[in-house]
């Protein structure tokens, strides 16, 4: 309450040790802080809070972002051309099926990808974990038409 009166008139009085004090806005610092799972701050007397809890989609398309970085790093360390066209296969538990069932489109449009299912074969891979989710990637240089 004294924080807002403070913030709402410039000024608040405080007994400290059995005497009033003044305390002005310029002499004090207030320090917003989101109780969990909010984030907040603020700025010129407006505060913001933000919900930081991550549902479902978000999850799913952080995967989706992992995955993209890391079949963009793969073509670099292969030595695929920035305009080569790639064949993607994309294995890993349910998890990173329904995020490749989500963004699969985006995944492909964003590393030049033809999107296909698990493929053992292809000569570049590389696996990781996300959030305890476990993702292997395999691609192969398209032959151009």
């Amino acid at each position: 309450a004294q924080a807002l009166a403070l913030r709402r008139t410039g000024a608040v009085d405080l007994d400290v040790e059995g005497a009033v004090e003044r305390i002005t806005f310029e002499e004090a610092r207030v320090v917003e802080e989101g109780i969990a799972p909010y984030a907040a701050g603020s700025v010129d007397g407006m505060t913001v809070a933000l919900d930081t809890t991550l549902d479902e989609a978000l999850r799913d398309e952080g995967l989706a972002r992992e995955v993209i970085n890391r079949v963009q790093n793969l073509r670099k360390k292969s030595g695929f051309a920035v305009a080569d066209r790639i064949r993607l296969a994309v294995a890993g538990d349910g998890d990173a099926r329904r995020a490749l069932e989500r963004f699969g489109e985006r995944i492909a449009g964003e590393t030049l990808a033809q999107l296909v299912a698990a493929s053992p074969d292809l000569p570049h891979t590389d696996s990781f974990e996300v959030d305890g989710v476990a993702i292997g990637v395999a691609i192969a240089r398209l032959a151009n038409i």
